[in-house]
């Protein structure tokens, strides 16, 4: 399984779909090309344009700061559960 990871992790498209959880599909919609387009970058990665590598790249930033923002809202809204339990101030 690792190395099936680290393959995918060559492949700017099939790494995306991964940590996105998205379909291929759902990426062509995401980025606004054809599904054949998509498959054929899957299959042949060296031919993907470097701009949508850098569009790729800023999506998973994208979700990653997405992913972040929610753990800090989680985190806040349990200080502020604790702050109301205790009556203390943060």
């Amino acid at each position: 399984i690792l190395n099936k990871k680290r393959e995918d992790m060559k492949n700017i498209v099939k790494y995306v779909c991964i940590e996105l959880d998205i379909t291929q599909k759902a990426l062509s919609e995401e980025i606004g090309v054809s599904e054949g387009t998509v498959n054929r970058w899957s299959a042949k990665p060296e031919d993907v344009p470097l701009q949508t590598q850098k569009t790729l790249k800023i999506l998973l930033e994208n979700a990653q700061l997405k992913e972040n923002q929610n753990k800090l809202q989680t985190a806040l809204s349990l200080l502020e559960e604790v702050k109301n339990t205790q009556n203390i101030a943060i």
